[in-house]
C-alpha cells in the first residue's frame, strides 16, 4: 500500500511527539506508525537513497547537477521513520522488510560516505559542487542512522579532504 509523504511524516510527527510526552510510548507508537508497516516506503527507502548517493563517474555528471534538496530531506524523514519502526518493532510485529531496509541503509550509507568524501579529493573540479551536495545529503542520512557525533565526524572529514584538495591544487 503506498501512502502520501505528508501521511508518512505526519505519523512520524505524532510517534515523536508521543517518545517525549510518555513515560511507556511503547503501544502509542505501535498504534500511530502500525497502519504504515506494509506501506512500499518502506522498501522504497533504500532505493531513493542509492539513488541520491550514487557515484557516476565524473564525466557523466554535467556542469549544472545539482541534487534537491526537498527530496534530500524527504528521503531523511523516511529514513528517520524506518528508525523509529525499526525501535519498536516488537510492539509494531514488524515485518522482516523494515528490519531489512534499516540494516540495508546503514551499511550502504556509512560505505558511501567513506567514498564521497575521497571522491571531494580527487574529483574533477567541474563537478565538485554536486559532490559537495553528495556529501552534504550522506551526512544528513550518518545524522539520522547514526547520531550527530558520528556525522559531526563525517562533516570534519569532507572539510578537510576540500582543504587538504585546495592546498594540492595551488601547490601544482
Amino acid at each position: 500500500m503506498r501512502f502520501r509523504k505528508k501521511q508518512i511524516a505526519n505519523a512520524l510527527l505524532a510517534a515523536r511527539r508521543l517518545l517525549k510526552r510518555d513515560a511507556h510510548p511503547a503501544a502509542s507508537v505501535a498504534a500511530v506508525l502500525n497502519p504504515y508497516m506494509g506501506c512500499t516506503e518502506i522498501e522504497g527507502v533504500s532505493g531513493r537513497v542509492r539513488r541520491l548517493l550514487r557515484q557516476r563517474p565524473d564525466k557523466d555528471i554535467s556542469s549544472g547537477a545539482q541534487l534537491d534538496p526537498i527530496e534530500v530531506e524527504e528521503t531523511a524523514a523516511l529514513i528517520d521513520f524506518v528508525a523509529v519502526c525499526r525501535n519498536y518493532a516488537s510492539e509494531l510485529a514488524i515485518n522482516e522488510v523494515t528490519m531489512r531496509t534499516y540494516s540495508d541503509l546503514q551499511h550502504y550509507v556509512e560505505r558511501t560516505a567513506e567514498t564521497l568524501v575521497e571522491s571531494l579529493r580527487n574529483g574533477e573540479e567541474r563537478v565538485r559542487a554536486f559532490r559537495q551536495q553528495q556529501v552534504k545529503a550522506v551526512i544528513r542520512f550518518c545524522e539520522v542512522l547514526f547520531g550527530q557525533d558520528y556525522s559531526s565526524l563525517m562533516s570534519r572529514a569532507a572539510d578537510h579532504a576540500l582543504t587538504v584538495e585546495r592546498k594540492s591544487s595551488r601547490a601544482g
